[in-house]
């Protein structure tokens, strides 16, 4: 009996062996499938988070492109004065004063003809002379923003009228970009 005794604890052996082998086979399986569906989620929460950090970017230079279009429309009105009545040291001074402003890039106050009334840009103050960048706002014939030459810029060209004709044109740099 005791050949039988020591077969049957033997196979009681290897079966407890065989099941614990098993079981631990199992664990692991179920903490590898735990861990991939953690690393999935992780994964998914992170092209979650990615993708809401690039919609506020662009609601933030929205906002900020709005804002451009403010500060450009209340400097037109606030220098329409010195511009009807030509007033230039008036205007440099409010171009200068502008481009003291966080995110001001440039501040160009230009007659029909292109002939730089005020500047913030002392090269073109001392040249006179607009490039093709600073062409278009020459034809605008309302307010009219559109993307600047540098990354993270808007222009806004606002036209400035008086008795019903436009005289000249505001043109403002600004920059949207958030991360300074």
């Amino acid at each position: 009996m005791s050949t039988t005794g020591s077969k049957l604890m033997k196979f009681a052996l290897i079966l407890l062996l065989l099941t614990s082998l098993v079981l631990a086979g199992l664990w692991q399986w179920r903490v590898h499938q735990e861990e991939k569906r953690v690393a999935e989620a992780v994964a998914e929460a992170q092209e979650l988070l990615e993708a809401a950090q690039v919609d506020l970017a662009k609601a933030q230079e929205s906002s900020a492109a709005q804002e451009a279009v403010v500060v450009t429309q209340a400097f037109a009105a606030g220098i329409y004065p010195q511009v009807v009545t030509g007033r230039r040291d008036d205007l440099d001074l409010a171009v200068r004063e502008l481009v003291h402003l966080d995110d001001i890039v440039f501040v160009h106050l230009l007659g029909l003809e292109g002939e730089v009334v005020a500047t913030s840009d002392q090269k073109l103050a001392e040249t006179g002379e607009i490039g093709p960048r600073v062409q278009w706002a020459l034809e605008v014939e309302e307010l009219t923003h559109q993307p600047g030459a540098t990354a993270g810029t808007v222009e806004v060209a606002v036209p400035i009228e008086a008795a019903g004709s436009q005289i000249g044109v505001v043109l403002v740099g600004y920059d949207v970009q958030m991360e300074k």
